[in-house]
């Protein structure tokens, strides 16, 4: 079903069938997101040094695991999203919900076709009032499906980029975290990091991410 031979690209969810070697790693991380998520708080960062594969382990083996149905107790239909802080230049805001809109993710999030630019308003003035909007998504997808307890997965990959990027000041990463402190609050939207462990230091300045 494909080459398992990605060079120097990352796997990503459509190479799941090739992925192999890391089946303990992604099992302890589901696991860990588990016990994250009977505490109230869906969310694990991953570490490990640069090109040690913690892009891959996530998009080919954790998400596609995730959201098969019955892997998570109760969960009767998944969305997901996958974002990199460089996704869009400088723009942490426009670059997650450009992420949300796709078509694997929350594209009624984007009925008019609009683009991503008032959700990224949304998520700049109330984190809590842009998490109401995912929750309201994910409603009408149940609706829509007749599924039930949906849950949208958010993989935040190669986290150190907020910090490579001049233009993305500590403010901006402040406030979005803490649009990321309101997702994970809430229950329906489960969140995985992966960060360069040289970077790890840097986050003590971020208290809700440190709390997470």
């Amino acid at each position: 079903k494909g080459s398992p031979f990605r060079g120097l690209a990352a796997f990503e969810f459509e190479h799941s069938e090739v992925f192999f070697g890391r089946t303990r790693a992604v099992s302890d991380i589901l696991n860990a997101l588990r016990k994250q998520a009977t505490e109230g708080r869906p969310f694990v960062l991953i570490l490990g040094m640069s090109g040690g594969g913690k892009s891959s382990v996530v998009r080919a083996g954790v998400l596609p695991m995730l959201t098969k149905p019955g892997v998570i107790e109760g969960v009767g239909l998944w969305r997901r999203a996958v974002f990199r802080p460089t996704d869009v230049r400088g723009n942490l805001f426009e670059g997650l919900g450009n992420a949300l809109i796709r078509e694997h993710a929350l594209p009624a999030l984007d009925p008019d076709g609009n683009g991503p630019d008032e959700l990224a308003q949304a998520f700049r003035e109330s984190p809590h009032a842009a998490t109401a909007l995912i929750k309201n998504a994910l409603s009408r997808e149940e609706a829509a499906t007749g599924k039930t307890n949906a849950r949208l997965a958010l993989v935040i990959d190669q986290m150190e980029e907020m910090y490579t990027q001049e233009e993305i000041l500590p403010e901006h990463r402040q406030a979005f975290f803490d649009v990321i402190d309101s997702f994970v609050r809430s229950g329906r939207i489960w969140v995985v990091c992966t960060l360069r462990s040289d970077f790890y230091p840097r986050l003590a300045n971020l208290p809700k991410l440190t709390a997470l």
